[in-house]
Formats: structure tokens, sequence, C-alpha cells
């Protein structure tokens, strides 16, 4: 009952960010410079302008822009995204991106989960010694490259040069698996490298100080395998702090993959927003964004309720 009542407590709070976040957003739009209608498409007849005002709400006043986008949203009306010969739903155009975004985020989440959560035990298991030492340096080096100027690096030599990986294109993983996988490489080796190094030194600090407590030294004097007490009871107590930062990044990555989409050509979320700012799509702007923190505040109350699950001490925390 508990755990029920924390959850419907957050989704309250996430529709009130969600709601806040596009209503200042309605509001920035309203205060620029010209007419959105215009501005979607300069070349349009005054009778359409006068169309797409009206589709837009730009004609109800501030509130009434909101209002209207608002209430539509929650009918599953996006909204449309205008251009000189045509009109695209932009609920078309978010069933579109998404699922291209969702795989490039689960991809590199299971590439960095996969390859800190052993780096992490083992350099908090030997703390001190030159492996750790090394480790800790090379996660710092990798940190701090930037991820498009990785990604830059990764098409020059594995691409260019040696011809491993395709640049520039999407395949779906409904039309060819292989392909699929083969595009995805050095999109996610871009993003994935600084979210394993971050990982990797998450779960490290606090590998390190649960091989301090009490029931760990406990379990240790019993003579249990090392790693058994570590996969088994320092990872699930240590696993708090790496969970909380994977949904952040989750929700993060929903919109941070802007560049990344743009540098592979990948028809996602992230390539639609920078599409939508270059034409001055306000509706299209709006209703990504929307997406965009919907995403992050779900995946913020989804590792909440994990994380209550895994570390019961969470919950003692909130109280």
């Amino acid at each position: 009952m508990e755990t029920f009542k924390y959850i419907l407590q957050r989704v309250v709070i996430a529709l009130i960010v969600v709601s806040g976040a596009t209503f200042l957003l309605s509001l920035l739009i309203q205060l620029l410079p010209g007419d959105p209608a215009v501005m979607a498409v300069p070349n349009a007849m005054p009778e359409r302008v006068e169309l797409m005002r009206k589709d837009m709400g730009l004609d109800r006043g501030v509130l009434g822009f909101f209002w209207k986008w608002y209430t539509d949203m929650w009918q599953g009306n996006f909204g449309n995204q205008y251009s000189n010969n045509d009109t695209i739903s932009v609920t078309v155009l978010l069933k579109r991106a998404l699922p291209t975004t969702l795989l490039i985020i689960l991809y590199v989440q299971i590439v960095g989960l996969l390859v800190s959560v052993p780096l992490g035990l083992i350099s908090a298991y030997r703390e001190g010694s030159r492996f750790d030492r090394y480790l800790q340096t090379t996660l710092f080096a990798l940190s701090s490259i930037p991820s498009f100027a990785l990604a830059l690096i990764l098409v020059l030599f594995m691409a260019v040069r040696f011809d491993w990986f395709p640049v520039l294109g999407y395949v779906s993983p409904t039309e060819n698996f292989g392909e699929h996988l083969k595009g995805m490489v050095l999109p996610v080796l871009s993003l994935s490298v600084g979210i394993t190094a971050s990982y990797t030194r998450l779960l490290r600090t606090d590998v390190i100080a649960t091989l301090k407590d009490d029931y760990i030294m406990m379990a240790n004097s019993k003579g249990i395998s090392k790693s058994r007490v570590l996969w088994r009871h320092v990872l699930r107590a240590s696993s708090t702090t790496l969970l909380t930062s994977a949904a952040l990044n989750m929700g993060g990555l929903v919109g941070g993959t802007i560049i990344t989409e743009i540098l592979f050509n990948l028809p996602g979320l992230g390539y639609q927003i920078a599409f939508a700012i270059a034409s001055r799509q306000v509706i299209s702007l709006m209703s990504f964004i929307a997406v965009t923190a919907a995403f992050y505040v779900f995946f913020n109350t989804m590792v909440d309720v994990i994380a209550n699950i895994v570390d019961p001490r969470t919950k003692e925390r909130r109280v």
C-alpha cells in the first residue's frame, strides 16, 4: 500500500512537471518575434496562414493556445507539422521516431551496464592496485571526450579508413536485423563510452563502501566464495546509485541523442527535435519536448520503485 501511494504521488508530480514545462515553452513561443504560422511556412498564402493559426490555436490567446494543444495531446493528437506542399501529423512522426531512439537508448544501456558492472566490482575489490589506478585514469580520459567528437573519430577510423561499418543510414530491425546491428555499432559506441565510464566509477565508489559493512565482513569470515559475496551480496546493496544514474540517463538520452542522430542520419526523436527547431515548427517542438519530459520523469519514477525493491533501506530514508 505504501509503495502504491508513493507511485501515485510520483505520477501526480510527473504530470505537474510535464505540464509546467510545456506551459513555459508555450509562453516563450508566444514571446518570440513573428507569427509561428508564418515562420512554419514563410511562402504560404494568407488564407492558409489563417487556417494554420486556427489549427494551432494561435487565435485563442496565450492560455487558449496552450490549452488547445494540451487537451488535444491527451486525446492522442499531437498537432501537425506544416510544409509548403503538405501537412503531416506529429503523431505519425512520433510513431516513426520513437522506436529508433528507444532502440539506441536500449543498446547504449546494455553495453554500458554489461561493461561497467564487472569493471566496477573488480576495480573496487582491487582498490589501490595497479589495475585500479590504470582503469581510473583511462575512465577519466574517456569521460572527458564529448560523444560527438568520439563519433567523428569512430567514423574516421572504423568507417572511412577500414570500412568496417556504414557511416550513414538506418536499417530497421524488422527489415534486416544483421544490417541493423551493424549500423548501430558506431552511434551506440559513441554514446556508451562516456556512460560506461560514469557507471563504473559510481559502482566502484559504492562497492568500496559496501565492502566495509559488517555483514559483508561476516560473510567473508564464514568462508563464502569471494565471487558469490561480490555478485550476490555486495552488488545488490551497491546498485542503488547505479540504477538511479541509469534511469536519469535513460530520460536524458531521449533528447540527448540529437547530435548523434544528426551525424549518423538516424530518424529518431533527437533528429525530429533538431528539424522542428530549424524549420520553426512550434507545435512539433512542443510535442517532442513533452514526450521527452514524460520519458524523463517516467524513468525517474521507475528507478525509485526498483531501488525500493532492490534495497529496502531507501524506504527508510523517505520516512
